[in-house]
C-alpha cells in the first residue's frame, strides 16, 4: 500500500532538462541485472552536479531534516518479478552526502517506500548504507540517491549494491561463543553483522536472553542485544518468532534490544526489524523492548510486522519502543506496554523535522503512569508524527493524551482513517489531565476522517468518569494551525478543546463498532457494526486506498448501491456484513 504521506506530496512537474547523467530520471533508471548481485554490482556517475531534482521525486522519509527536500537525483531498477525468494542485500552510496530509498510504484500512480530500505549518513562522509535489506520477489524495485538538497558542487557517486551476508540463527539458546557458524545463537548472530554489516535470519522459535548484564556493556556480550551498526532482523512472522528478555530468576531484567548504545555508531544507521515479536523487556532508562537512542544526526528505526508486546521503562519512557530519530512503524502490534513516565507504547523523542510514519497498526492496552505534565498511553511525540490506517484501543495515561499525546511547541500531528476506542486519560483520578483519545498541544494538527469512540476522563474521580474525545490547547486551535474535518466524535462540541464546528463534523451519536478482534489482516482492529454511522460517511478527498486489513476502499458498506469511504480504520464491505450477520449480530 502506498503511504498517504507520499501520495498528498508527490506533484506532476515539468522537467525541461537535458544532458545530465543518464539515470537522472526514473524513466532512464539504470538497470541492475539480478545475476550480478552475487558478485556486486557497481556504478560511477562523475556528473552528480548536473542531475535535477522533480516534482515526481518522492519524500526521502529517513532524511535528517526536511523529507521534502531533496536533489540531484540518480535512479536505478532492480526488477526482482521473476525470482522465487526474497534478496537480502547492502546497498552503499559513496562520494558526497547522501540518502538512499528504496521504492515501489512510479511517478504517475505513486511510490511506496520500501519499510527499512532508507539511510541518510549511514556510511562514511556522510554517505548513506543500507545493510540486510531485504526485498520480495515479484517487485520491481527503484533506487534512488539523492543529494539532502539541489547542490552544484562537483561529485562523483561511487553506488554498490550485492548480496548481503546472512547470519542463519539455529539455536534457541543464548550464548556468545565469538562466531556465528553451523552452530549460531541469535547474539552470535547480532554479533556477526557488527562486525561485518549483513542480514540476521531467525526461524520460528522462542529466544529468551538469559546472559545477565554487566553495568554498562554496550558490546553485546551480556544483557540486552546490542545493534551497533545497521542492519536487518527478519524473523519467520510475529507470534512464531518470539524474542524474551531476561526474566526474574535469570538474571537483572533488561531490554530486548538496543539500536546503537552509547552513540557507538560515527553516523545515522538504519535498523530494520521484521515478522518478530518482541516482549517481556525491562529496563530503568528509555525503551523497554526496542531503544533506538540514535546520536546527532539521528538513526532511522523500522518496524514491520511487528508485535512488541509487554515490555516496560521502569523509570523512563516508551515502554515498548524508544526513538529519537525518524521512525517508521508498519503492519504492527504495539500492546500491553508500560511506562513509568510517558509513551505507554511507543515514545518518540526527536524534533520537527524528524518525520515518524505509522500505519495499518494497533496500539492496545499500553500504559504511561506519568503523574506530571506529558503522559501518552499509546504514544508520546515530540515529532512530525503522520498515523493513518490505525487503530489505537485501550490505552491509558495518568496524565494527558491517553491514546496519542502530540506535545512541545514544535510538534506536529497528522490523523487519516484512525480509530480511538476506550482510552482513558487521568487513569489515577488525580485531575488535570485532558484527552482520552488525543491531546495535541504542539504546532499544528490535521485531523480527517478519524472516529472517536468511548474514549474518557476519570477527571479527579473515576466514579465521575467523562466522555473525552480531543482535546488541543491554544496554540494548535487558536492560530489556524489545525484542519479537523470529517470525523466522528461521541461528545458534543462543548466537551472538547478540538476545532470540530465544520459540519462535516459528527457530534454525539454513538459510533456502533464491534470490540477490537482480528478481522482480517495482520493487526486487531474495531469494524462498524451493521448500521453504524461511520459507514459511507466520510470524506471522498481524503478517502485513503485501502483499510487497516488492506481492504480496498470506497466499499458500499450500507448497501445504498453508492460506494463512500468509511471513517476510521476500518472499511465495511459486504463480505464483513454477512459474516456479521452469520455470527448472530441483526
Amino acid at each position: 500500500m502506498r503511504w498517504i504521506g507520499l501520495l498528498f506530496l508527490v506533484l506532476v512537474a515539468q522537467r525541461g532538462f537535458a544532458g545530465g547523467p543518464v539515470n537522472d530520471f526514473w524513466e532512464m533508471r539504470t538497470p541492475i541485472p539480478v545475476a550480478s548481485l552475487n558478485a556486486g554490482f557497481s556504478d560511477s556517475i562523475t556528473d552528480v552536479a548536473s542531475a535535477t531534482t522533480t516534482g515526481t521525486d518522492p519524500l526521502l522519509v529517513c532524511k535528517n531534516g526536511d523529507p521534502q527536500q531533496r536533489g540531484n537525483t540518480l535512479w536505478y531498477a532492480l526488477d526482482l518479478s521473476a525470482e522465487q525468494q526474497p534478496v537480502f542485500a547492502n546497498i552503499g552510496a559513496d562520494g558526497y552526502d547522501n540518502i538512499i530509498s528504496i521504492f515501489t510504484g512510479n511517478p504517475t500512480n505513486g511510490f511506496s517506500p520500501v519499510v527499512g530500505g532508507c539511510n541518510d549518513d549511514g556510511g562514511t562522509s556522510f554517505s548513506a548504507r543500507l545493510d540486510g535489506v531485504r526485498l520480495d520477489p515479484g517487485q520491481n524495485y527503484s533506487i534512488v540517491v539523492s543529494r539532502p538538497s539541489q547542490n552544484s558542487n562537483v561529485a562523483t557517486l561511487g553506488f554498490l549494491i550485492r548480496l548481503s551476508p546472512r547470519y542463519q540463527v539455529t539455536k534457541t539458546d543464548d550464548t556468545l561463543d565469538g562466531s556465528c557458524n553451523a552452530v549460531c545463537s541469535l547474539r552470535e548472530a547480532i554479533s556477526a553483522p557488527n562486525a561485518q554489516a549483513g542480514a540476521v535470519l531467525i526461524p520460528s522459535g522462542t529466544y529468551t536472553l538469559t546472559l545477565s548484564a554487566a553495568s554498562g556493556e554496550n558490546n553485546n556480550a551480556t544483557g540486552d542485544l546490542d545493534v551497533r551498526t545497521g542492519m536487518g532482523i527478519h524473523g519467520a512472522g510475529a507470534g512464531q518468532t518470539v524474542i524474551r528478555g531476561i526474566q526474574p530468576g535469570g538474571g537483572t531484567r533488561e531490554r530486548v534490544f538496543d539500536v546503537e548504545p552509547a552513540n557507538g555508531a560515527a553516523l545515522g544507521i538504519t535498523a530494520n526489524f521484521s515478522d518478530l515479536t518482541i516482549r517481556d523487556g525491562s529496563s530503568t532508562s528509555r525503551g523497554g523492548g526496542i531503544n533506538a537512542d540514535g546520536n546527532a544526526v539521528g538513526d532511522h528505526l523500522a518496524l514491520n510486522r511487528l508485535e512488541v508486546r509487554s515490555n516496560a521503562s521502569t523509570i523512563n519512557t516508551g515502554g515498548g519502543v524508544h526513538s529519537s530519530g525518524p521512525t517508521v512503524v508498519a503492519n504492527s502490534t504495539i500492546a500491553d506496554n508500560t511506562a513509568s513516565s510517558d509513551g505507554g507504547g511507543l515514545a518518540l523523542n526527536g524534533t520537527v523535522i524528524t518525520r515518524t510514519d505509522i500505519f495499518n497498526s494497533t496500539f492496545s492496552g499500553n500504559t504511561s503512569n506519568s503523574d506530571f505534565a506529558a503522559g501518552g498511553g499509546g504514544i508520546r511525540s515530540t515529532t512530525d508524527l503522520y498515523v493513518y490506517n490505525s487503530t489505537f484501543s485501550g490505552n491509558q495515561a495518568r496524565h494527558s493524551g491517553g491514546g496519542i499525546l502530540s506535545t512541545t511547541a514544535n510538534g506536529k500531528l497528522t490523523l487519516l482513517n484512525v480509530t480511538f476506542a476506550g482510552n482513558v486519560t487521568d487513569s489515577n483520578d488525580n485531575g488535570g489531565a485532558l484527552g482520552g483519545g488525543v491531546r495535541a498541544e504542539g504546532l499544528s494538527a490535521l485531523v480527517r476522517n478519524v472516529v472517536f469512540s468511548g474514549n474518557t476522563n476519570n477527571a479527579g474521580a473515576a466514579s465521575a468518569s467523562i466522555a473525552d474525545d480531543c482535546q488541543a490547547n491554544a496554540t494548535v486551535t487558536g492560530s489556524g494551525n489545525t484542519s479537523f474535518l470529517g470525523n466522528h466524535l461521541e461528545v458534543l462540541a462543548a466537551n472538547t478543546s478540538c476545532p470540530t464546528a465544520d459540519a462535516s463534523n459528527v457530534h454525539g451519536v454513538p459510533a456502533n463498532l464491534e470490540p477490537l478482534a482480528l478481522n482480517g489482516g495482520t493487526t486487531s482492529n474495531h469494524r462498524p457494526a451493521p448500521g453504524s454511522p461511520v459507514v459511507d460517511s466520510g470524506l471522498v478527498a481524503d478517502c485513503l486506498g485501502r483499510d487497516q486489513r488492506g481492504v480496498l476502499r470506497p466499499q458500499d458498506g450500507n448497501n445504498d448501491t453508492v460506494a463512500v469511504c468509511d471513517k476510521g480504520a476500518v472499511e465495511l464491505a459486504p463480505t464483513d456484513v454477512v459474516d456479521l450477520f452469520q455470527n448472530g449480530f441483526e
